[in-house]
């Protein structure tokens, strides 16, 4: 059934990350939060995550413009499969939930641990992390129906990050209150 997109996506990723885990933005998560860890406790010598923590927020962000559930939703087969469509768009985004918590958690774990950050402070970064994912997921999947393809794609992309922006701007704007 509809839980195809999610298995398919465990399954893509077993037979094409090495070691059935490690992807290209897994590595890059990974040298970011290094490189983070490193400067924070040798440069900084802090345990504050919070500018570190906005900055990953920030790379998130713009890594969810590769949007797998708008690259799942535009083949055609998404309309073979016999279910509800919700229940395939559901299953489309934990994929890519799924997906963005294996390459992220493992890298931002060993930056709590290089940096001694407090584990509930961490938990809570984690949990924005993946909110954020999946809100962006939703908000760009909404961009992609409502925005016609006869607009030009520079066009289409300006709309869509601008759409993004404000969707995410609340939240934004709650973080820096505090």
């Amino acid at each position: 059934g509809a839980n195809m997109f999610f298995v398919k996506s465990v399954y893509n990723r077993s037979r094409f990350a090495k070691g059935g885990i490690l992807t290209k933005t897994f590595g890059t998560y990974m040298l970011l939060c290094i490189a983070g860890a490193i400067v924070m406790r040798f440069v900084v010598k802090s345990s504050d995550i919070t500018v570190f923590s906005l900055i990953i927020l920030v790379v998130v962000f713009f890594r969810n413009y590769g949007n797998p559930l708008a690259n799942e939703t535009s083949l055609q087969f998404i309309y073979l499969v016999p279910e509800k469509a919700s229940s395939k768009l559901m299953y489309a985004m934990l994929a890519g939930t799924y997906d963005t918590v294996l390459d992220l958690v493992p890298a931002f774990v060993i930056f709590c641990a290089v940096v001694g950050a407090a584990p509930l402070e961490a938990l809570v970064w984690v949990l924005l992390f993946i909110t954020l994912d999946f809100f962006a997921s939703a908000t760009g999947l909404f961009i992609e129906m409502v925005i016609p393809e006869s607009v030009v794609p520079a066009i289409r992309a300006m709309m869509q990050m601008l759409l993004k922006i404000l969707a995410v701007f609340p939240g934004i704007v709650i973080l820096a209150l505090g």
